[in-house]
């Protein structure tokens, strides 16, 4: 007879008269207090992240200049690589290829998560403001990989780029 007990799993005590905890008619939820204040406030963060978002001013403000701030270090990788490169706004353009950095190519979505799920973890905020600037920072430089191996990709197998930026990249 098994039955959880804040967090760990102990033996139920022996009734007469039943031989599983069922009998007894004790349920016991198998999330401790702890576990449903860590999702409560998960969701909350990610909540107010999405509320941020996908608001219609933050397209123009603050969302758009990000962007084509990515642009520019995405075509100045590119322009050191050797490439003809110019930069519009957003979009990344070169004789070979364009790439245009839209809403949903900026691992804002991504870094949120990890950001959300660190303040959420049981430690006080000073141990947690190194993880979040070194595991942010290692969002960006991953993103910024993506974008630039799906301009190779464009470039020399305009064929497979829908597929490596739908299928693979999405999945990663």
């Amino acid at each position: 007879n098994l039955r959880l007990e804040t967090g760990r799993v102990a033996r139920a005590p022996k009734t007469a008269g039943t031989s599983s905890a069922r009998g007894s008619g004790r349920w016991h939820f198998p999330i401790s207090a702890q576990g449903i204040r860590a999702i409560v406030v998960f969701v909350v963060l990610m909540g107010l992240f999405y509320g941020f978002v996908h608001t219609p001013a933050n397209e123009t403000t603050a969302f758009r200049p990000y962007l084509a701030f990515i642009a520019r270090v995405v075509g100045g990788i590119l322009a050191v690589s050797g490439y003809d490169i110019s930069v519009a706004e957003t979009t990344v353009h070169a004789p070979q290829f364009s790439i245009e950095i839209v809403s949903g190519c900026d691992a804002i979505e991504p870094a949120a998560t990890y950001i959300a799920a660190v303040l959420d973890s049981p430690v006080g905020v000073w141990p947690k403001l190194p993880g979040i600037l070194v595991g942010t920072a290692a969002i960006m430089l991953i993103n910024l990989v993506l974008i630039v191996s799906l301009f190779f990709v464009g470039a020399y197998y305009p064929n497979a780029f829908n597929m490596i930026h739908e299928g693979v990249w999405q999945a990663a």
